[in-house]
């Protein structure tokens, strides 16, 4: 079956390397990879459980841990505190998705009240605050943010909003729109009119790319000659080509690059090998 492993590049450095390397790997499937940000730890979405669920390992790919046991949904889209202590992420259940928040270190999820919203894909602001997410009441996906202390959540987009990450300087939600629509966009953290800052993402791949000071790490599946991660740099304005790919079409998500820019994870979509299992007691 096809399946994802999580895959790290060299950027910069002098050990560059001029191809990526399997990095993470299962035979069930492993997704978006986050670094902590002091670059010591990754908090990624596997479900060699069973079920998804987050796990942490060091920044070497060592150390592995189940850090969450849903066991009757799923647990996704990991990001992490500013302080490195914690993870916010959703938990999908009966058709009804929620925001937590665990100590990275393990222990009881924390669920935030986010009253009649569905709430999903999380993401801590740099000061550690608010919490931004995507919500949605009725049919439309909008980026909202909650007091990590709990409160009123408050909307930040009226146009449609989706995957939101907070630029460092903690002046703009920069998000994408969800599978219908394409391009990464960004509004001020306090709302405002949206700006439209990279129209090439497509909208099917709207987890897949990373913000960074400098710019934004994306896939791009319209690249030529071939697709690939690209990177779009804010002072200049220009797209140029990181990783080539051999094919987009089965892109799995998630894009991290490392606090110091060293390393670049992505997952790849791979024939996996199937795993035979027991289930004993069963009279």
């Amino acid at each position: 079956h096809i399946g994802e492993n999580i895959w790290r590049y060299q950027l910069v450095g002098k050990r560059r390397s001029s191809s990526p390397a399997r990095f993470i790997s299962s035979s069930r499937g492993e997704e978006f990879p986050q670094f902590a940000p002091d670059g010591k730890q990754i908090a990624f979405q596997s479900i060699r459980s069973g079920t998804w669920e987050v796990w942490t390992c060091n920044s070497d790919g060592n150390n592995l841990h189940q850090l969450t046991h849903t066991d009757d949904g799923n647990s996704l889209y990991p990001r992490w505190s500013p302080d490195n202590r914690e993870i916010t992420y959703d938990s999908r259940r009966a058709g009804h998705s929620s925001i937590f928040v665990v100590k990275a270190s393990g222990g009881a999820p924390e669920r935030l009240d986010t009253e009649d919203l569905n709430a999903e894909v999380p993401s801590f602001s740099p000061d550690g605050q608010w919490i931004y997410f995507a919500g949605r009441r009725d049919k439309s996906w909008q980026v909202w943010k909650i007091p990590r202390t709990g409160g009123a959540a408050l909307q930040v987009t009226q146009d449609g909003g989706y995957m939101p990450v907070i630029s460092a300087d903690d002046r703009w939600v920069y998000y994408s729109k969800g599978p219908a629509s394409p391009g990464i966009w960004r509004v001020a953290v306090s709302g405002g009119n949206e700006e439209l800052v990279l129209p090439e993402l497509e909208g099917r791949f709207y987890a897949d790319w990373a913000l960074t000071r400098e710019g934004i790490y994306f896939l791009n599946s319209s690249a030529k000659p071939v697709p690939g991660i690209q990177f779009f740099d804010f002072k200049t304005r220009r797209v140029t080509p990181i990783v080539p790919l051999e094919k987009a079409e089965t892109w799995s998500d998630g894009l991290a690059v490392s606090p110091d820019g060293e390393w670049l994870l992505y997952p790849r979509p791979e024939k996996l090998q199937s795993n035979l299992m027991l289930l004993e007691g069963l009279h």
